[in-house]
């Protein structure tokens, strides 16, 4: 296989039918294109089903999460003193 570089494009050996190359490189941008579409269009339902508000529960969240965390380090720094006692 060619290697490109910038503006080089790769054309096919002579004795090979552009038809019969060019096709299947078509054919699977088509199926890709379609591919991103669908995807594209998953996007946009998901992003419409999102409830409001979801960004404030999701900031509430990271604040208890933090605080359950900075709790546990306390609760494991103590009992790491405890044990050198």
């Amino acid at each position: 296989m060619k290697t490109l570089h910038n503006s080089q494009t790769a054309s096919p050996p002579s004795s090979q039918d552009p038809e019969k190359i060019f096709l299947p490189l078509t054919t699977n941008l088509f199926a890709k294109l379609n591919e991103l579409e669908l995807i594209a269009k998953n996007i946009k339902q998901l992003s419409v089903n999102v409830p409001d508000g979801i960004e404030d529960d999701a900031k509430q969240l990271n604040i208890e999460i933090a605080f359950i965390l900075e709790k546990l380090t306390i609760m494991r720094n103590q009992k790491v003193k405890r044990y050198f006692k």
